[in-house]
């Protein structure tokens, strides 16, 4: 298991095995959550992000619609403090967002400046008090 304490002293053979060590995990385990948490944590790792998070898309009566379900994942977060409750959940329409936009569009993005894009929504920055400013 590699150390991420060492933040950005990682070479090219150390991420291989962080990729590595990754695939091995999610073929080890059952339950592909903790496998989701411990890939956004290594990613968040990597690509220096202050966090990650993973919002799910489901129908609830019909209508459309984003949750969280892994929230402020980070390279020192674990498992149980980023799994949320489904009475803790942020829940907001299809139609809203950049992660709304990523889920209708199938496409990946880049914002490196969240105020100049036309679909960010700060309604998430509103509940948890963060600012975003790239995604």
């Amino acid at each position: 298991m590699i150390d991420t304490s060492r933040f950005h002293e990682l070479t090219m053979v150390d991420e291989r095995e962080i990729l590595f060590d990754l695939v091995r995990d999610i073929q080890d385990n059952l339950q592909m959550e903790t496998s989701v948490f411990r890939l956004m944590k290594h990613l968040s790792f990597m690509l220096r992000a202050d966090r990650m998070s993973l919002f799910m898309y489901r129908q609830r009566n019909g209508v459309a619609e984003l949750a969280t379900r892994l929230f402020n994942v980070h390279k020192d977060a674990t498992y149980d403090e980023c799994l949320v409750q489904p009475e803790s959940e942020i829940v907001y329409p299809l139609d809203m967002g950049i992660v709304g936009h990523v889920a209708t569009s199938k496409k990946m993005v880049n914002v490196p400046d969240v105020t100049k894009s036309s679909h960010f929504s700060n309604f998430v920055d509103d509940l948890t008090e963060y600012e975003t400013k790239n995604v």
